[in-house]
């Protein structure tokens, strides 16, 4: 349970560090790098981990073609595109994102946290060391982005109060969308600019066309994405936690069972 709480915590707070001096400081993205390192670690060892899981179940041990599909780069450059695409999508969210919607996230990050420790337990005396995290974690993400998304689709469409300018033209909509971005020209301003003009176009096209599929196919789309990339950066958070501040040094076991050569 504490260790859900501080995964939590962690999270949530350099969220709310983010958004509440990135109007201020153009230099404000630098208090996510941590947050980024962190998450990455976790999927880092989730990714290494599932690499050798299936690699020792298919190939014989100190093997020339081990040793070279068992390597870390593969898994290093997946993870930091995970990791960089997660972090930063869920930091735009954040941004502008209304207290009830932030009430949600905090949820969804305790519920992927608790959710995961549980998976561990569960796991624990049925699956080999080297796959328990990795297995935890994407049962976790899978199990969190089915139950939550229709809620949150839901809560978007019928509770989430939704900007004024939506029900101006498109044209008025984009320019009043981008007034809510600072005038600088940084390239992370440029990147929130398109992401607020992506975002608004998508609220515009569901308030506009209510009486077709579009609102719900919208919707349905962004509630997964958001539910997905919370998920998982709580899990990797979670997963960085578990292995590297939870696990004493004298309970680490030789989990890999995998290569000698590769720890």
């Amino acid at each position: 349970m504490l260790n859900a709480v501080a995964v939590t915590l962690l999270f949530v707070l350099s969220l709310l560090l983010w958004r509440g001096i990135y109007f201020e400081f153009y230099w404000a993205a630098a208090v996510l790098i941590p947050l980024w390192i962190f998450v990455f670690a976790g999927i880092f060892r989730n990714i290494l981990d599932r690499r050798r899981s299936i690699l020792l179940s298919t190939l014989r041990e100190h093997t020339l073609l081990m040793r070279i599909l068992s390597g870390w780069v593969v898994p290093a450059l997946s993870s930091v595109l995970v990791s960089t695409l997660s972090v930063s999508t869920i930091a735009f969210y954040a941004l502008f994102a209304s207290a009830a919607q932030m009430l949600f996230l905090t949820i969804l990050a305790a519920a992927s946290a608790l959710i995961y420790w549980g998976l561990l337990r569960t796991f624990r005396r049925q699956v080999n060391p080297l796959a328990l995290s990795w297995l935890s974690a994407s049962a976790t993400i899978i199990v969190v982005t089915a139950l939550f998304s229709v809620p949150y689709a839901y809560l978007e469409w019928s509770v989430f109060e939704r900007p004024g300018y939506i029900l101006m033209d498109f044209d008025a909509a984009m320019s009043a969308a981008l007034a809510q971005v600072p005038r600088r020209n940084d390239f992370v301003n440029e990147v929130i600019s398109a992401l607020v003009l992506l975002d608004s176009a998508k609220l515009w096209l569901a308030t506009s066309f209510t009486e077709t599929l579009v609102p719900g196919v919208l919707f349905a789309a962004h509630s997964a994405l958001i539910c997905l990339v919370i998920a998982t950066n709580s899990v990797g958070l979670a997963s960085f936690y578990h292995r590297h501040i939870e696990k004493k040094p004298w309970q680490r076991t030789e989990d890999a069972g995998g290569p000698k050569h590769d720890k």
